[in-house]
């Protein structure tokens, strides 16, 4: 499996390596709903530094697990990048969707301190970017 789902006192912390398959992504969703069925609220900490782009037939899943996690008692979310470039452009995407008001981006490349300060906002809700 290319991926990690490790359960932990805010919620979760998922590790993404590699190549998406869908039904990868499928026991992907599993996991997590699983995970956090028992509670009501949530963080996720999501490293995809080392991911590769995805078949597109694992779009429409991660999508799906997406709005799910939305629904069902997110809270905070962290996603770790390992470019500025791909920050700033998530970030963009995120505000005109609406999600950067529970999500924030860290840059592994350029932050040294981008584990705890991700750990900080999905844990606590200390805002890195205020």
């Amino acid at each position: 499996m290319p991926y990690t789902v490790v359960p932990t006192e805010y919620g979760y912390r998922i590790t993404v390596k590699g190549v998406f398959a869908p039904d990868e992504a499928k026991q992907w969703f599993e996991d997590i709903k699983r995970i956090v069925k028992s509670r009501k609220q949530f963080g996720q900490f999501v490293d995809i530094r080392e991911q590769k782009t995805n078949p597109s037939e694992t779009t429409p899943i991660v999508e799906n697990a997406m709005q799910w996690v939305c629904d069902n008692g997110l809270q905070r979310s962290s996603v770790i990048v390992c470019s500025p470039t791909l920050r700033m452009q998530i970030m963009r995407l995120a505000k005109e969707a609406g999600m950067y008001a529970y999500e924030r981006y860290f840059d592994s490349s350029s932050d040294p301190q981008w584990e705890k300060r991700a750990t900080d906002w999905v844990a606590r809700g200390v805002d890195p970017d205020v």
